[in-house]
Formats: C-alpha cells, sequence, structure tokens
C-alpha cells in the first residue's frame, strides 16, 4: 500500500492595533533567522485542534491570554519550502489580555511593533506577501521554494 501524502501544518497569529503590527525577531531557530516575522507562529501539534494551537503558543510566545472566541480565520498558505508541503493557517487577533513580550528568548531577539502599511525590509518574504494580501483581503497564497 502506498503510503500517503502527509505536510507540515503550522499557525501564525496577527496582532495588529492602530494600524500597527506586532513582528518578532527570529534567532537560534534554525529558519530565517535575523529576519522579522510574526508574533506568533508554531506547529500543530498530534491531535490538537488549530484553534487550540493559536492559543496556546500565543501564551508560550509572547505570555498574553486569548480565548478561541477572539480568534478569526483571515488566511491559508499552501507553500512547498524545499519539497516539504507546508499548510500555514493565519489567525487575527480581535481582543487580548497582558502586555506582549519576549516569553521565548532564545529564539526570539526583538519583538516590535511596526506600521502594518510599511512592513521591514528584512521580513521572512512570504509572510510579507500574506500580510499583504490580508490588507486587500485576499486570503489565499501559493509559495514554492523548491
Amino acid at each position: 500500500m502506498e503510503k500517503k501524502f502527509r505536510s507540515i501544518n503550522a499557525i501564525f497569529a496577527i496582532l495588529e492595533q492602530d494600524n500597527k503590527i506586532l513582528l518578532q525577531k527570529r534567532q537560534n531557530t534554525g529558519y530565517m533567522d535575523g529576519l522579522w516575522d510574526v508574533s506568533v507562529s508554531g506547529h500543530v501539534e498530534k491531535n490538537e485542534p488549530i484553534s487550540s494551537t493559536v492559543t496556546r503558543e500565543i501564551k508560550e510566545e509572547i505570555g498574553i491570554e486569548v480565548t478561541k472566541e477572539n480568534i478569526e480565520f483571515v488566511s491559508f498558505e499552501h507553500n512547498y519550502l524545499l519539497g516539504i508541503a507546508h499548510c500555514n493557517f493565519y489567525f487575527k487577533i480581535l481582543k487580548f489580555e497582558g502586555v506582549p513580550h519576549i516569553c521565548e528568548v532564545e529564539k526570539c531577539s526583538d519583538l516590535k511593533w511596526f506600521n502594518i502599511n510599511k512592513l521591514p525590509e528584512d521580513m521572512i518574504f512570504n509572510r510579507k506577501i500574506v500580510i499583504q494580501n490580508y490588507l486587500k483581503g485576499i486570503n489565499y497564497n501559493e509559495t514554492n521554494w523548491a
């Protein structure tokens, strides 16, 4: 019997306030270190609902509380990174409690608010595309990094 196709599933949280978006600078992750990324990202664990991944990762990475009722799906990105399929789900955070701060100091060197219409040049390029599409109301993106 042929083995079924598998993909890596991940979530990304968009925190937006007053026309600004919260971004993190990656370090020591082995992936795009030194570049800006959305403020929260993480892999879906076995048997974990995606909404639970969002609330868990937000607490782990930036120390704020978010309920499932305060997350809104905004975009899906399907990409092939070096021949591996990734399914990325992006969620806007509607409301949260607490002050965002770096909780994983070994993986994040900075956390900063940027004008959402003027994203930094040194940002992971497909994340930038997803944010730009989000602002245009486009909720699907494909990238092939073969």
